[in-house]
This record gives C-alpha cells, sequence and structure tokens, in this order.
C-alpha cells in the first residue's frame, strides 16, 4: 500500500516489477498490511524487522499510526477483502494462497524501505567502458576506478530478466576488470 492508502502492484511479481512500482509512490512510502492470521503464519519473525511493525486494532487506528490516509486504507481494505472472500482481485490479477481477506485483528503495517527496494531493482549505475573502467559525466576515464556486476548501468534496461544473470555480469566483468586493474602501475 501507498500513503494514500492504494495498492499499486501486484505484490506477488518479481521483486523488479515490485520495486519499480514502488519508487513511483510519494516519496518511496510504502507498506505491507496484513492481519494477525499472517502474521502466526510467518513466525518467527526476526526481532529487528518485528521491532519495526507498527500494530493496531483497528484499520483506521493503525493507518494513522503509520502515516496512511485512514480512508483511503479503509476503503482499500474493504474492496480487497470483498474480493478475496471470492479468491479474486479484478484489480491487479493476483491470484493462489495470497489472496486472502485481511480480517483478524491486530493488524499490521510494515513500513518498506526504499534503499531495500531500489538496492535489489536499480538498473542504473555507473557507466564503465569495455575494459569495465568507471567513466566520469563527460565519458573519460576515472584512473584506477573499475567496477563490474549490478553497480554498473546499461546490462539490463528497466527490469531484471531473472534469477541468475546479475551473476554473469559479475564473473564475466570480473573477469576483464581484475587483469586491467591489476596492470595498473602502483601509486608512487
Amino acid at each position: 500500500m501507498n500513503k494514500r492508502g492504494g495498492r499499486f502492484v501486484n505484490e506477488d511479481c518479481h521483486h523488479a516489477i515490485v520495486g519499480d512500482a514502488a519508487r513511483r509512490q510519494d516519496e518511496f512510502v510504502v507498506f505491507q498490511i496484513f492481519d494477525d492470521e499472517v502474521r502466526r503464519e510467518v513466525e518467527p519473525i526476526p526481532a529487528g524487522t518485528k521491532a519495526r511493525l507498527i500494530s493496531a486494532s483497528t484499520i483506521g487506528e493503525l493507518a494513522n499510526k503509520a502515516g496512511i490516509d485512514p480512508g483511503g486504507l479503509e476503503d482499500a481494505i474493504k474492496g480487497w477483502n470483498q474480493h478475496a472472500a471470492q479468491g479474486e482481485d479484478p484489480e491487479f490479477g493476483k491470484r493462489g494462497v495470497t489472496v486472502g481477506p485481511i480480517k483478524a485483528s491486530p493488524f499490521y503495517a510494515y513500513h518498506v524501505t526504499a534503499p531495500p527496494i531500489l538496492s535489489l531493482t536499480t538498473y542504473g549505475g555507473l557507466r564503465i567502458n569495455a575494459k569495465a573502467q568507471v567513466l566520469d559525466t563527460r565519458g573519460e576515464v576515472i584512473p584506477r576506478l573499475y567496477a563490474i556486476g549490478g553497480t554498473t548501468g546499461g546490462g539490463f534496461g528497466r527490469i531484471y530478466p531473472g534469477s541468475g544473470a546479475a551473476i554473469c555480469r559479475v564473473l564475466n566483468l570480473g573477469r576483464i576488470a581484475g587483469p586491467n586493474a591489476a596492470s595498473e602501475s602502483p601509486w608512487d
């Protein structure tokens, strides 16, 4: 949910798609909203995560505590519950066991912070040349600076193609950057 209380993506999609949609929300503020039944299913919850859970006995109270528009969240949950009771999600086409009502108090909000989302799904990054040397904003080589893997831009476009593809960029660019960096003369 975003801070207006609305859903903005099929939450079951690949993390790149969810992350891209989350980046487009106001101030990157997004929440996972769930009820006590779901909380019990995902136990044990790591202590650090558990400490960041916001809980309340009503959806309106939860919204107020989390800084979400109460009317928006109440409307979204009411609509979600009506469709979820039938096992459907007409808004985003979500299917299966993750389509269930949010009805068992207490209710929870988990603020999904932007940095983890962005670190998993940002496919921009440092510009490099064929030697894996990092380029500045003018396209000039920054001496003795090399980059490989997900820190480099242009490899995938906007959306990550699938599990394992980033490993290729790490291995291949590492094989290029390593010998090039090793051939540099030592600092004086």
